[in-house]
């Protein structure tokens, strides 16, 4: 009889135990590749670039994404850029903008911008390409035309440090010039 109620004790237990791991286990809240969870609630705030256990109805979990956006500005015609010299000039430039990997940044994006927003580029676009455009022309302005052609590394590294690396969360990576070439007409002094 005892051997019985012993072998029963046994099963529910290992059941039980199976149940319980089973429910933690579906608690866990894992990131893909390139996201970070952002997670509020009865806990607080975290961020995690793995993962981590997120209690149903006390807490909220959404993703941000970390993927590099890359925002086209094109400066052409009468939106063209103004020399030192001045030349109007066509440009383009393409940015690489990303969030920081660093939670507080994280944080940052996700209660300023939204999680949602960080998967959209367009939306990220709007958020920069003015403040993008408006740095080219004021750097322009401070080069003749040679100078920003024959020492294009200088013109990018004054555009970039005019910018500035942090962006409320988000981070300039890099900056590629693809063009800049001067058209027909000059400003008249």
């Amino acid at each position: 009889m005892f051997e019985n109620i012993t072998l029963l004790i046994v099963i529910f237990s290992v059941i039980f135990m199976v149940a319980l791991i089973s429910f933690f286990v579906s608690l866990f809240k894992k990131t893909k590749e390139g996201e970070a969870l952002v997670i509020n609630g009865a806990r607080g705030s975290r961020v995690t670039l793995s993962g981590n256990i997120v209690i149903p109805i006390l807490e909220k979990a959404e993703s941000i994404n970390l993927k590099i956006h890359q925002i086209e500005v094109f400066l052409e015609g009468k939106a063209g850029v103004v020399t030192k010299d001045n030349i109007i000039a066509d440009a383009k430039a393409t940015f690489s903008v990303r969030v920081n990997l660093e939670p507080m940044d994280i944080r940052i994006v996700a209660q300023s911008f939204g999680t949602q927003s960080t998967y959209d580029t367009q939306k990220v676009s709007q958020l920069f390409a003015p403040k993008f455009e408006e740095a080219i022309r004021t750097v322009a302005s401070q080069f003749d035309f040679e100078t920003i052609n024959n020492e294009a590394e200088k013109f990018k590294v004054e555009v970039l440090v005019m910018i500035g690396r942090d962006l409320n969360g988000f981070m300039l990576d890099d900056l590629a010039m693809n063009y800049l070439t001067a058209t027909a007409k000059r400003l008249e002094v």
